[in-house]
């Protein structure tokens, strides 16, 4: 049979028996940069990472805080951020949005273990509206 990666959303009484093995895994932690089209750092833009697949609609639909279905972080004046609390092996889009420059997103799989560097993401103007 295939093994399952089950995580624990809620304490267990450590001294309770169940009837299931459960295998648990360290959270994970990735980093990036936010640049801009001349390859500068955008200080305080807000970056997001959204967790996809079926465990991100049973986590919003349980109300539960520890782990989060999207976790945000604000940009550095070096435009660097950082994502705690991901679950290993979670696929997550990353994307970032600032006032008037476009958004940009990476797809990424969070691992345990190291903080992950995650792929630079670019942001552009955003071009005026047509009249």
């Amino acid at each position: 049979t295939r093994a399952k990666q089950l995580y624990a959303l809620r304490e267990v009484d450590p001294e309770e028996r169940l009837g299931l093995v459960l295998s648990l895994k360290p959270l994970a932690s990735a980093e990036g940069i936010v640049l801009d089209q001349e390859l500068q750092p955008v200080a305080g833009a807000s970056v997001f990472a959204d967790m996809r697949g079926r465990l991100a609609g049973a986590l919003r639909r349980s109300g539960q805080k520890e782990l989060a279905p999207q976790i945000e972080a604000t940009t550095d004046q070096e435009g660097v951020y950082r994502f705690d609390k991901l679950l290993d092996g979670t696929v997550y889009w990353g994307y970032v949005e600032a006032d008037g420059l476009g958004a940009s997103i990476e797809e990424f799989t969070a691992q345990s273990g190291a903080v992950m560097q995650l792929p630079e993401l670019m942001l552009s103007p955003v071009p005026p509206a047509a009249d």
